[in-house]
């Protein structure tokens, strides 16, 4: 998806999709034409437009920007990353210190959601 203002492209949005999901994977915006236009926003409803017109149910966004995202009414999807060392004497420490490095204890934007982040119950994405 290309936007142009004026002819010129100021925005590029590159998606996967198929009948149950589009899956947003770049993004690209020219400065500051992206504020002055709100392109982020011009972006995100063409992508909705998009999923409504053809009955995508899904639309899977990315790893970035949580805040806005739950502004706009996404569900967050939880992760986990596990890790292992080589060395089976560092693993206890991973055991301590590993929840400490957690993604929502370390992000602002979940750090400022807290508890009213809007988590979508386990299994309920495809």
């Amino acid at each position: 998806m290309l936007a142009r203002v004026d002819g010129e492209i100021v925005s590029f949005n590159i998606s996967l999709a198929d009948p149950n999901r589009l899956l947003a994977k770049y993004i690209g915006m020219r400065y500051p034409a992206a504020r002055e236009h709100n392109l982020y926003f011009v972006n995100w409803m063409a992508m909705v437009r998009h999923c409504i017109e053809r009955g995508i149910p899904w639309m899977q966004i990315g790893q970035t920007s949580y805040r806005q995202k739950a502004r706009l009414g996404c569900k967050l999807k939880r992760s986990w990353i596990y890790f292992k060392h080589r060395n089976p004497l560092i693993n206890p420490l991973f055991k301590v210190f590993g929840p400490m490095m957690a993604f929502d204890k370390m992000d602002p934007d979940l750090q400022a959601l807290g508890e009213d982040a809007p988590y979508i119950e386990p299994g309920a994405a495809p």
